[in-house]
This record gives C-alpha cells, sequence and structure tokens, in this order.
C-alpha cells in the first residue's frame, strides 16, 4: 500500500466506524433513559456510553491526523 493512500483508508475507515458507534451508544442512551434498568445494568450501560465517548473522540483524533497525513 502506498503511503499517499494510508490517510484515505484512516479516514474512510473512521467515517465507517462512526455508524455503528452512534448506533452502539443511541442504544445505551436509550435504555439508560427508559428508567427500567436496574442499578447493576444501568452503571454497566454508563460505561457503554462513556467508551462510545471516548471512541468518538480518538476516531475524530485519528480523522484530523489523516487529514494533516494527507496534505503532506
Amino acid at each position: 500500500m502506498a503511503a499517499s493512500r494510508f490517510p484515505r483508508i484512516v479516514s474512510l475507515a473512521c467515517h465507517d466506524l462512526r455508524t455503528p458507534l452512534a448506533t452502539v451508544y443511541g442504544f445505551a442512551r436509550t435504555l439508560t433513559r427508559s428508567g427500567e434498568l436496574d442499578e447493576r445494568s444501568a452503571r454497566f450501560m454508563a460505561m457503554i456510553e462513556e467508551a462510545s465517548e471516548q471512541m468518538t473522540t480518538l476516531l475524530d483524533e485519528l480523522g484530523v491526523a489523516a487529514r494533516i497525513a494527507a496534505e503532506r
């Protein structure tokens, strides 16, 4: 794989990962807000939400790095 194609592949991967990540986050939020979870399940949903937010931030940063690398 040519070095110039790598940023494009990273950018595409970041884009493609956002949809399933948003789905996981959305379902976790919906379940949390439903008020039907016991304390343990609510704690797990909060952990899923937090991890999803961290992954979103990581994908954002990776996308920025790919755009910077593409301009070199």
